[in-house]
């Protein structure tokens, strides 16, 4: 834990774990052509609300619609 944005110290190489790598041995040709599979969206789904949340405690300013713009803010700040 970090008490504020200052002293936020920023993980490296040396701070994640070693990676283990594994091959499967089928394609499951369902999912698409390549037999691939989705990975890595599901952190960025609650990204944009987390943003609006965070927005809306700092300063009362609801924004409901992406991207989250300037003008956007300043929008639901005259609200």
């Amino acid at each position: 834990m970090n008490a504020n944005l200052e002293e936020y110290k920023i993980p490296t190489v040396k701070d994640v774990p070693d990676i283990v790598v594994e091959f499967l041995p089928d394609l499951d040709r369902r999912a698409n052509n390549l037999g691939g599979i989705g990975l890595g969206e599901p952190p960025i789904i609650p990204t944009a609300a987390a943003i609006a949340n965070a927005i809306a405690n700092a300063c009362g300013a609801r924004v409901r619609a992406v991207p989250i713009t300037p003008s956007r803010v300043l929008e639901a700040l005259r609200r």
